[in-house]
């Protein structure tokens, strides 16, 4: 289970909002601070300063241990098999229906994606975070971690698979999917 936020407070400094979580496994006051607005709070875990403290997500819940220790060897394998699954799918749709998906490409970890009518989409990894990261001109930028054998976002538990496959259906009348 994810967990649950648990914010302590905000405060509002001249420049800048200061969010402060307690997110940790013994709920001791270990406190953990963003300088950005609270809806896009990127929460910076001190887990050094504090060894029971659990690694938050951008929205305040503990980050599960599974992900925690995927390693970066693990990482690599995982993402790079997904981000060429995804490719080779598709460019077979592109090959059918080049009106539809008139580019598709993957060099460097970075697959762009133009599906007509709904426009460019990139997907990319972040190796630092050990996330996928898509940014969809329908459903907007999300960021995806490998959990439970899929990359799964920690925001609302959606996988990956599942939104580029809704909108491919969405763009294509339901004629294509991915899976």
């Amino acid at each position: 289970m994810l967990g649950k936020q648990n914010f302590r407070s905000i405060v509002t400094t001249a420049r800048s909002s200061v969010l402060i979580n307690t997110c940790n496994k013994n709920k001791n006051s270990h406190y953990s601070t963003s300088t950005s607005i609270p809806s896009n709070a990127e929460l910076i875990n001190k887990s050094d300063a504090n060894p029971s403290a659990a690694p938050c997500s951008t929205t305040g819940r503990e980050v599960p241990q599974e992900i925690m220790e995927l390693s970066m060897e693990a990482y690599d394998e995982k993402s790079d098999l997904f981000l060429d699954d995804i490719l080779e799918k598709l460019e077979d749709i592109s090959e059918k229906s080049p009106d539809l998906i008139p580019d598709v490409e993957l060099t460097q970890g970075v697959l762009t994606l133009e599906l007509s009518p709904l426009g460019t989409y990139v997907i990319n990894k972040q190796p630092p975070n050990k996330q996928i990261w898509l940014s969809s001109p329908l459903s907007g930028p999300n960021r995806f971690d490998y959990y439970n054998n899929s990359w799964v976002s920690l925001r609302d538990g959606s996988l990956m698979i599942d939104t580029l496959n809704n909108e491919l259906k969405q763009a294509s009348n339901g004629k294509y999917k991915l899976k």
